[in-house]
């Protein structure tokens, strides 16, 4: 999954077979062990998204987007 670039929580969920409710406990677990990072974006006008590298991952009803990048630390871990 690491390398799959850009994908939406729902996408990640399903490909799991977990609920995104779920998934937001282990992603800020991972978080927390230092295995991914997060990028807030806090950008509201959504005129301004279409520009954005990563607007297809987002998910335009939310008022703040996560980011979420796998660190160094991860990216070790996942290739054990």
């Amino acid at each position: 999954m690491i390398n799959e670039g850009i994908v939406t929580k729902k996408q990640m969920a399903q490909s799991l077979g977990i609920e995104e409710e779920t998934l937001d406990d282990i992603l800020q677990l991972l978080v927390s062990r230092g295995m991914l990072r997060v990028n807030d974006c806090k950008q509201i006008d959504s005129t301004l998204c279409s520009s954005c590298a990563y607007s297809e991952g987002c998910s335009p009803e939310a008022s703040t987007r996560m980011e979420y990048f796998v660190t160094e630390k991860g990216r070790r871990y996942a290739a054990q």
